[in-house]
This record gives structure tokens, C-alpha cells and sequence, in this order.
């Protein structure tokens, strides 16, 4: 049944059409808009059936945004977590000031432990080297003690653990080896698990205690509350992670009638050779996740596909043509970039969805991750030209005047965090990159 149209008009309706940047009244029926511009234009344009509402007769009226990168599952097991961050977080349910200090820091970890009961797992998220100190499971041991503790670092691709969150989980050494490079990003005696050390080898040891349904379902509820409440009317997922993410609570929570917004997911293909497929098996094996995620308000969409080159900004991970620097701006022997896909396995997956035609999205991060998936691009499109490709450089945090040349003249785009030099530029020009960079 056609519902009535309802008109609405404003102190401003700000369009976003360079034709008609603003207007004063808006036209909606059965969820869809009808008309824009002046009162007098509207109610013209809608005839006679209709109502009109005042109710934003004072207010500026903005479309609603959309969040095209959203990881609903770190953003859920977050809101579940103590927030211990370089910066102050307005959640619905409750504001976490920010952590500046190394002091700060373990005045909060230490007042979070004294809260819970005896025995209750203790996680947080937000902790970052720069800000707080160097983490490690020493550090952790004396600060809570027994208490099995697990530290989220700032980017979501780090964790720490003390000594009896370890046992706790049944991990040992011996147990994080035979992963190949993932193997190596581990450090043992700090608990230190980072990138593919983290998602490969800790993932499914941590997880289980940590990605709880209760946590899901408590962080789902607070998510849907914080994205509403900042005006988003549409999230992406670029890369949903079947072996953690809780696809059934996504339907439920996020797809519910009274959730306004819509939800939609992409597949990665970083875990397809891990999963032991064979490229002749890549595109059939994402073809049946987008079947198997077909759905309308929260849905896996068809033909874009993630896949990952070097390491998280945030950690200072990612893989950079000239060294890391040390606090004194010399070169720092001890620091390196990782790779969450090696390059010669990143193009074999790249090819396949490029000859298979479709819209190829790639994390990366520093200029020499750029530089080599630049090199792989261009030569996908020199083997089998593709027009409008529109392959999605993601993140983009540090590239050079030439390779943003280079980007545009190989028909790929760009999808840039603009957060990164608001809440990193100081302390990386201090400590990694330097000034320049």
C-alpha cells in the first residue's frame, strides 16, 4: 500500500547537486524522495495528495552519510571493550577520555582490572606505542597480575597478552609455529601477535573468549546506537571474515526493520590460498559467498572483492621505500614493514579477479606496498585491458607525487582515510617517518 507524501520543509536542504546546492523543502514517499527545491516547487511538483510536516522547519537538513569502509565486527567487539585511547570516544552508552601518557595508561588499565570480578577476562582497545609506551606481557603481569588480560592495539591488527591470558587460551610457543611469515609476526616473550601473527595464528586461540555472542550482540545494539546517531545511513564492509563475523546476529540486529541504515559486505580473498584453493577455484569459491550472503538490508554484494598488501598504518607496519627513523631521525635498524600478502601471492589472487572482471579493492599503505601493487596493476592492464576498472587503492596513507600520477593514469581511484594525518602526523614526524614524509 502507497503511503501518503509527506513534504518537508527547512531553515536549508543542503543537496550536494552543483546545480541546486541548497533548497527549503524535501519530498518523501514510501522511503524514497520525490521532489526538492523551494515550498512552492515541491508542493507543486507532489500535487494534492499529500501532508506537510514542520517538524525541521528550523533545522539544516544533510543526506544521510555513508560509511564505505566499516568493519562491523571490530567496530561491535570494541564498543564491548575499555577504551583506552590517544583520544577521547563519545560513545551512546558511555565517554572514554583520552589517554595521552604512559601514566594515564596504566592508571586506567589498572583502575579497569580493580572493577571486575576475580577471575574475569580483562580486554581493552586503544593502546598505541607512541602515546602510552612500549606494551608488553611483563608490563601487563605487573599492572594485573593473574588476571587473564588481552590488549587490542590502536589499529585492530595488534594484540598483547599477559602470561595468564595466554594459558588461559592454551597457547604455547611451540604452538605458533609452521605458519611461514606469519610465524614471524610473533613476538613470544613481549605476547605480542601482530598482523598475520594476530589473524592467523592467535585468531582462533583468542577469539572464542574474546568474540563471544553476548559480546556480539551487546555491541551490535551500541553500534546501530553510535552510527544513528551520527547520521550514517549506509555501511560497507570490505572484507567480511566468515570465520569470526556472526552473519545470522547481522541479519538479525542490523537487518531489523527499525535500523536506519543498510549494510553491505565484500568478499576477501586474502584467506583463499591459506584455505588451500586453487586460483581455478577463487572466483567460484566468492561467487558462493555472495550467493549465501544474497539478502536485501544486509547483503554480500557481487563482483568486488578485498585483498591486502602490506602492513596497518596505525601500527607503523606498512612497507616504505626508504627506513623507519628512530626518535634522533636516523634510520632504525630494528623497525620493518610487513606484508599481509607477499607480492608474488598477491598478484596470483589480483589476476585471477582481474581476468575474472572484477572491481578489485586492495589495502595498502606505504609508498613501497603502493609501488608494488602499482606494478601489478599495470600489468594486468597491459596482458588483458580492462576500460573503467576502477580498481580501489584503500587507505592510501603514504605515496609520492609521482605514483598519485601513476594512479590516475592506470584508471584506478583511490579511497583515502582522511583521519590519518589529523591523529598520526605529529607523533610520526617525531618517531618513524620524520617531518618529510
Amino acid at each position: 500500500m502507497t503511503s501518503k507524501t509527506v513534504v518537508y520543509a527547512a531553515k536549508r536542504v543542503i543537496t550536494m547537486n552543483d546545480d541546486a546546492p541548497s533548497a527549503q523543502a524535501v519530498a518523501i514517499r514510501d522511503g524514497r524522495f520525490l521532489a526538492v527545491g523551494s515550498l512552492e516547487e515541491v508542493l507543486t511538483a507532489v500535487g494534492s495528495d499529500h501532508e506537510v510536516s514542520n517538524v525541521f522547519a528550523d533545522r539544516v537538513l544533510v543526506p544521510g552519510l555513508i560509511d564505505q569502509h566499516l568493519h562491523p565486527m571490530l567496530g561491535a567487539t570494541t564498543l564491548t571493550t575499555e577504551v583506552i585511547a590517544p583520544e577521547d570516544w563519545i560513545l551512546p552508552r558511555r565517554t572514554f577520555a583520552a589517554a595521552v601518557n604512559e601514566n594515564d595508561y596504566d592508571t586506567r588499565l589498572l583502575a579497569a582490572h580493580q572493577s571486575l570480578p576475580e577471575g574475569e577476562w580483562l580486554f581493552s582497545w586503544g593502546w598505541h606505542t607512541l602515546w602510552h609506551g612500549p606494551l608488553s606481557r611483563e608490563r601487563l603481569d605487573m599492572l594485573v597480575g593473574d588476571r587473564p588480560t588481552a590488549i587490542w592495539q590502536r589499529s585492530c591488527h595488534e594484540w598483547i597478552l599477559n602470561s595468564a591470558a595466554l594459558d588461559a587460551i592454551g597457547l604455547t610457543r611451540e604452538l605458533t609455529q609452521g605458519f611461514g611469515p606469519a610465524s614471524e609476526q610473533i613476538d613470544w616473550e613481549r605476547g605480542h601477535f601482530y598482523e598475520n601473527g594476530f589473524m592467523i595464528v592467535l585468531a582462533k586461540y583468542l577469539l572464542p573468549h574474546f568474540m563471544t555472542r553476548e559480546r556480539f550482540n551487546l555491541g551490535l545494539e551500541q553500534l546501530v546506537e553510535y552510527l544513528h546517531m551520527n547520521g550514517v545511513t549506509a555501511i560497507n564492509e570490505p572484507g567480511i571474515w566468515w570465520l569470526s563475523e556472526p552473519w545470522d546476529l547481522y541479519q538479525e540486529i542490523l537487518g531489523r526493520d527499525d535500523v536506519p541504515f543498510e549494510s553491505t559486505f565484500m568478499v576477501e580473498a586474502r584467506t583463499q590460498p591459506l584455505r588451500e584453493l586453487s586460483p581455478e577455484q577463487f572466483v567460484a569459491d566468492a561467487c558462493s559467498q555472495v550467493e549465501f550472503g544474497s539478502g536485501t538490508k544486509v547483503r554480500v554484494i557481487d563482483r568486488h572483492v578485498k585483498l591486502f598488501a602490506d602492513g596497518a598504518i596505525i601500527s607503523q607496519l606498512m612497507q616504505m621505500k626508504e627506513p623507519y627513523l628512530d626518535h634522533e631521525g636516523k634510520p632504525d635498524a630494528d623497525h620493518h614493514g610487513q606484508w599481509l600478502m607477499e607480492p608474488d601471492q598477491l598478484k596470483l589472487v589480483f589476476d585471477t579477479y582481474w581476468d575474472a572482471e572484477w572491481q578489485i579493492h586492495i589495502h595498502v599503505n606505504g609508498d613501497l606496498g603502493l609501488e608494488v601493487l602499482l606494478d601489478i596493476i599495470d600489468e594486468a592492464q597491459r596482458r588483458k585491458p580492462r576500460d573503467d576498472h576502477r580498481t580501489v587503492i584503500v587507505h592510501f596513507a603514504n605515496s609520492t607525487e609521482k605514483q598519485v600520477a601513476r594512479i590516475a593514469s592506470l584508471g584506478a581511484i583511490v579511497s583515502a582515510n582522511p583521519y590519518y594525518p589529523v591523529g598520526f602526523a605529529d607523533k610520526y614526524s617525531a618517531w618513524g617517518l620524520g617531518p618529510e614524509r
